[in-house]
Parts: C-alpha cells; structure tokens; sequence
C-alpha cells in the first residue's frame, strides 16, 4: 500500500495546508470613475432673410393733357341748282292700277268668305240651353257637405253628385280624392224652367262680364231661400250657389262626338252678342255694365 492511498497520511497534508496563512491576492487597481460632463445646449434658430434693398421712389414727371377736341369739318357750300323750266300745258296722268283683293283661306286652304255668313232662319238657328250646372263649393266632407246635397235636392229636385279634389294643397289642406263639394246638372225643360226661377231671384238682371265669347255665362245666388216655396231652416243654415249656362245652337255635339267629329262653321257658331240678343228676347233680361 503506497503513502498516497494512505488516508491518514492525506488528513495530515490537508491540516498542514490549513494551517498555513493564505497569501493573500494582489489587489486590482481602482479605475477611476470619470463623470461625463452633460451635452452643451443647441443654439436657438434665427431666421435670417437676406437684406434687399428697397427701390427709390421715382415720381412720374407731370405732363399737362389737354383734351382732344376734334376741328369741324370744312362743308364747301353747294352751288345753287336752278329747277328746269316746266311748261304749264303739259300735264301726265298716271296710271290707274286696279287693287286686287287677297284672297283668304281657312285651315284646309280653301278660299274663305270675308265676313262670316249669317245662319238661315229655321230651327237649326235657334239657339238652346245645352245645359245648366248648379254648384255648391263647401271645401270640406262631412255634416256641411251632406246639407248642401240637401239643398239642391230641394231647389232642383234632382239628386246631386260629389265633386272630388284632382289635387292636393297642404295649405288648404285639400288631399287627392278628397270631396269638396256636389253639383247638378240639368238638359232641356228642365233647364229651361231652373234658369227662368234662377233669373227671377237675381230680378232679370245679368252683369256683361258674365258672358263668354263663345256666348255661355254665369252667374251666383248668395241665398237659396230666394227661390219661390223655399223657406229658411235653422238645421240647414244658409247656402249659396254657382249657376253656369251653356247655349249653343243645334249640331254642337258634331265637334263633341268621338266618333267621325267635324269642326262646325263660324257661321253656326253662337258668340256673345246673339246669346245676350237672344236672352232678351226669350227671358226679358237686361244686361248691365
């Protein structure tokens, strides 16, 4: 058995060697700590532009303008002209031109007449009442609208019809197919015997501004307890009506017709002096200016 596998010989090495001081290690030196100085501010900016002279002030120099005015024109005056000498025997006629008429025409280029001419005597010249429209606008449905259809049953004694909005208006508060009103429509006798008693309220008296070229009028009665055996009732009120007059003569309904419809002839055509004629004549009105 050697001396290093001796463990009792090896205890002893290791408390030799702790027994004996530790050199101790030589000492690193100390770096010294440098402080670093802090970064130098940065200069402020300065805008610098670059100097520009300014240009000298130069006064324009004055000049005296005189307005131009133009010189007249030098006019030569003109030698005198002495007339030639006429004789007094000889005289010129000139000659006669004959004006010739121009010939009109109507809308198929045809010639027509000057002047239309006047309708032959016979019943086909007489003028008649097509028919007569009596209106009553009330403006709104309801109670008022279904007194008023009572109303012209009373004077026509017919059943009216309710007249119905086209339109709608948001400041009349008016809307598409709302009903506004009812009117009648009359043909005939019966025509004929409502314009007579519609003639007697208003005293046989029509305004001129009441008829139309085409000779038709119209007129209004504010009260229609004016028409005879019609009294006043309290659960009714008071009502008030439009009256409008067609009168043409007959053949009118040639121009109205869809089928095969032809244009009538001025001749034929009624205008607003003959209806006024003829209402004076059949009715004994008398028309104011």
């Amino acid at each position: 058995m050697s001396d290093e596998d001796d463990p009792l010989k090896r205890v002893e090495e290791l408390l030799r060697k702790a027994s004996k001081p530790a050199t101790p290690a030589p000492a690193e030196p100390k770096k010294e700590e440098t402080k670093e100085a802090p970064p130098a501010p940065a200069p402020p900016k300065v805008d610098v532009k670059p100097y520009v002279p300014s240009a000298p002030k130069v006064e324009p120099p004055k000049v005296d303008v005189k307005p131009y005015v133009p010189s007249a024109p030098k006019v030569e005056p003109k030698p005198a002209v002495t007339p030639p000498k006429v004789d007094a025997k000889l005289t010129v006629t000139p000659p006669k031109v004959e004006a010739k008429p121009v010939a009109r025409t109507d809308d198929k280029g045809k010639p027509a007449a000057a002047t239309p001419k006047k309708p032959k005597s016979g019943k086909m010249s007489e003028p008649h009442v097509e028919k007569l429209v009596v209106n009553i606008g009330v403006g709104e449905a309801g109670e008022k609208l279904t007194k008023a259809e009572k109303v012209l049953m009373m004077v026509t004694k017919q059943k009216a019809i309710r007249t119905i909005s086209k339109t709608t208006n948001k400041d009349l508060g008016i809307r598409w197919g709302m009903p506004l009103g009812c009117k009648v429509t009359l043909r005939r006798k019966a025509a004929e015997e409502f314009l007579k008693n519609a003639l007697y309220v208003k005293d046989n008296k029509i305004a001129a501004y009441s008829f139309d070229p085409n000779g038709n009028f119209s007129f209004g009665i504010t009260d229609f307890t004016d028409f005879p055996g019609q009294k006043y009732s309290p659960d009714i009120g008071i009502f008030g009506m439009d009256v409008s007059v067609v009168v043409a003569r007959p053949g009118r309904r040639v121009a109205l017709r869809d089928h095969a419809s032809r244009k009538i002839p001025r001749r034929h055509r009624l205008t607003r002096q003959e209806t006024i004629d003829w209402l004076k004549k059949k009715f004994g009105v008398e028309v104011v200016d």
